[in-house]
């Protein structure tokens, strides 16, 4: 064989496959663009957060915003799904705000991820579902806003209500307290100036300083969840980029997140449901109460801390986080006193990841966080710690809980939780829409019954 043929072959080779994949990636993009499919680094930059790096401006008094006026079908957690998602003028997944007419009824979330409606599409939320309901039962004088946004903790709640509540002037306030707001509230402690009150009134100047020096960045895990880092670079890796750059590569992630989740075993992994389970009271019959410093094995022979299988937990018992938390009551009084002041109604609610009411929900999630499943339905720390508050502030609390756990139960065939993502899928915002239905209608009743919605 000539010596020169065998490269002019592997350059002839090379060139067809580039020119393939150049082909290949042409026609994804055009097929992406044509259904609001596309997802490059701005775009999702956009709808996440604000801050930081990348030409962002931080957001004065919340730190970060959803990106405004945007929609898009979006591939967020959960293998090989998409949902579209379109946000407001003011960045909230919601309709545009606007000033509240004579006889309507006004009712605000306020909430994280999950009344953002993370794992559902536009009308799965339960801000529109809870609004259906309403409208069913009352007619269209009744309207839900949604107020949530990713990772947002009550520091956060307590500056919407400082400067949304006197605009939107809502008759109903639900904020939706999670797990994990406690502890953000913690570390986002310094962050924000005070009032008198210890009320957060605006984001520290210091966090300005630094995102304009582009210290603060953007980046995105394996499952595509935004955080602030202080190295872009360092932290966002090349298949990340490709992700969420390329529409080739981001159909051939998710066809073998597919893969993955359906046939464990091709890729060496142990199917989530034949995993070993870690309980809570055993955890707590062998290390005590205080969870910080406990470890256990996972299926690989390594050691991970509880503390870093999950940032979402409370490490203390009940009597220690009552007082460990206080930060998140002190926010909490303050959006009381907004609510208090426009004559509004003010709830607090609580709601479960699926480890504190299922062993069989959000599996492959857990096996790929945690490497093993929990079983932490005997662990109630953060309703009782947040009923002892609502005690507190003499506010109601409604405690999600024991309804989603009643409901699994008597329906040991249906999910409600993602496989792969730990927030509710459609059906599982539907069942606390309508718990959050059943919980207020008396009180919605009452303010149509005065026929107006508007605060003297």
């Amino acid at each position: 064989m000539n010596t020169f043929q065998m490269p002019k072959k592997i350059l002839y080779s090379s060139f067809l496959i580039v020119l393939t994949l150049i082909f290949l990636e042409t026609v994804l993009r055009i097929h992406d663009v044509a259904r609001n499919d596309i997802i490059p680094l701005e775009l999702l930059t956009t709808l996440q957060v604000q801050g930081g790096g990348g030409g962002k401006v931080a957001h004065p008094f919340l730190l970060y915003t959803n990106g405004r006026n945007f929609s898009a079908h979006l591939p967020m957690m959960e293998p090989g799904r998409k949902f579209y998602a379109a946000t407001n003028a003011d960045g909230f997944r919601t309709p545009n705000f606007y000033p509240k007419l004579p006889g309507v009824v006004r009712i605000l979330l306020l909430g994280d991820s999950f009344m953002f409606g993370y794992n559902a599409s536009q009308s799965e939320t339960v801000a529109v579902r809870l609004e259906e309901m309403l409208r069913q039962e009352f007619g269209v004088g009744v309207e839900v806003f949604s107020l949530g946004v990713p990772s947002y903790a009550t520091v956060q709640y307590a500056v919407l209500a400082r400067i949304y509540f006197d605009y939107l002037t809502p008759d109903l306030v639900i904020v939706a307290v999670d797990q994990s707001d406690l502890n953000e509230d913690i570390q986002r402690e310094t962050l924000w100036l005070r009032d008198a009150d210890q009320a957060p009134i605006r984001v520290q100047d210091d966090y300005f300083k630094k995102a304009s020096q582009d210290y603060v960045h953007i980046r995105f895990d394996a499952d595509r969840n935004i955080h602030l880092d202080d190295n872009q670079q360092k932290n966002t890796s090349w298949q990340t980029r490709m992700r969420i750059g390329s529409s080739l590569y981001r159909h051939y992630f998710d066809l073998q997140r597919q893969i993955e989740a359906l046939l464990p075993q091709l890729v060496s992994r142990p199917h989530p449901e034949s995993m070993t389970t870690v309980s809570y009271d055993a955890l707590v019959d062998k290390f005590g109460p205080d969870l910080r410093q406990v470890e256990f094995p996972v299926e690989s022979g390594q050691t991970k801390k509880i503390r870093k299988l999950h940032a979402d937990m409370l490490w203390f018992p009940r009597e220690q986080s009552r007082d460990h938390y206080k930060k998140s009551l002190h926010n909490l009084r303050f959006v009381q006193k907004k609510a208090a002041g426009l004559g509004a109604d003010l709830y607090l609610s609580v709601y479960p990841y699926p480890w504190f009411v299922s062993t069989r929900e959000a599996l492959l999630y857990q096996y790929m966080t945690y490497g093993t499943i929990l079983d932490f339905r005997s662990n109630r720390v953060f309703p009782q710690i947040m009923q002892e508050y609502a005690r507190e502030l003499n506010l109601p609390l409604l405690d999600f809980y024991p309804v989603m756990a009643d409901t699994i139960r008597q329906n040991p065939d249906k999910k409600y939780y993602g496989h792969g993502d730990p927030h509710f899928n459609g059906d599982g915002y539907l069942v606390y829409a309508r718990f959050l239905f059943d919980s207020v209608r008396d009180a919605v009743a009452r303010r149509v019954g005065q026929g107006t919605g508007l605060h003297p």
